[in-house]
Parts: structure tokens; sequence; C-alpha cells
């Protein structure tokens, strides 16, 4: 919640929940109850497979989102 109040605050898209198949090194941390966003960075597809790419007109946003964070976190 806290991290969608600063992106609308900066005019960055909000995040949202989604399901996908696999896991991930949160679900450590989940598992303990403490909240945790898995990944706040760029498009792309085929993730974890020969074929991974990232959607280079992404990373402008992705840097947006995760300097936010850092500034008013």
């Amino acid at each position: 919640k806290r991290m969608n109040e600063i992106f609308r605050d900066n005019e960055i898209p909000e995040l949202r929940g989604i399901s996908a198949n696999g896991g991930s090194d949160a679900a450590y941390v989940t598992i303990a109850g403490i909240p945790c966003v898995d990944s706040i960075s760029t498009d792309g597809g085929a993730t974890h497979s020969r074929g991974e790419y990232a959607l280079i007109d992404s990373l402008g946003e992705a840097a947006k989102r995760i300097a936010s964070v850092i500034l008013y976190l």
C-alpha cells in the first residue's frame, strides 16, 4: 500500500497483484508474515528460461519505481 501511495504521489503507475506459477526468494519472507513485493522491474517474458527477455521501453519506468521507493521509504 505504501509503495502505491509513493507511486501515485509521483505519477508512476501503481503495482497490481498477479498470480504466477513458480516461486521466488520472497516466499521465505512472506512465510514469516512480512509483506513483500517480489518484483517492480521491467516488462518482458519467458521468465527464467533461455528465451527470457526484457522490454527496453520499460527500463525507464522500472528505474523511476526503484528510485522513488528508495527516496521516500
